[in-house]
């Protein structure tokens, strides 16, 4: 049936793999006015108005696939996304720290990674510093986070902190703390 909510759903995968997001962005749409209880139509349709840089657009989808769905942390993480594409730091922020709070460990040291990200990219060394130090405690193999974690420390002067930060980078990337 060409009118089915799903069979809209499923081109609009197509159109996705094949990279024509506004084509995907259709037949998205179209699958969640034919069904507007379904999240994962909406989530898809956030992605594709995400991949054409229509972020207000990708927001607004991805909150209603939120909810739909509440328990679902990377929807909000996505919302967190988009609003840093529109430089909207504090609301990227906001969305981040209530996806990190959705319970998910598996997920936690990841989202305050990209906190720490958008804090160390506006200069903000400090929150930096907190969100990888957070990323840290869920996930103490994160080198990024330490990396970042250094760099933070290097930039707020605390060297001695930072030269150990690096350090411990350098062990967790190649088993050699001792490396120069």
């Amino acid at each position: 049936n060409p009118q089915n909510a799903d069979t809209f759903y499923k081109a609009g995968l197509c159109h996705e793999k094949l990279q024509r997001y506004d084509r995907a962005a259709e037949a998205f749409l179209q699958a969640t006015l034919l069904d507007s209880t379904n999240s994962l139509y909406f989530a898809r349709l956030g992605q594709s108005y995400f991949q054409t840089r229509k972020f207000a657009a990708s927001i607004d989808a991805y909150q209603k696939a939120a909810s739909l769905d509440e328990d679902n942390p990377v929807l909000l993480f996505n919302i967190g996304l988009a609003w840093a594409q529109m430089d909207s730091t504090r609301k990227a922020i906001d969305a981040l720290n209530r996806a990190a709070s959705a319970h998910h460990p598996e997920k936690i040291a990841y989202i305050y990674n990209q906190i720490g990200a958008l804090h160390f990219n506006k200069k903000r060394y400090r929150s930096a510093r907190t969100a990888y130090r957070k990323a840290l405690q869920f996930d103490p193999s994160n080198a990024e986070a330490q990396f970042y974690l250094a760099l933070a420390d290097e930039q707020l002067k605390n060297f001695k902190t930072a030269i150990e930060g690096y350090k411990r980078f350098l062990g967790l990337t190649s088993g050699d703390a001792d490396q120069h």
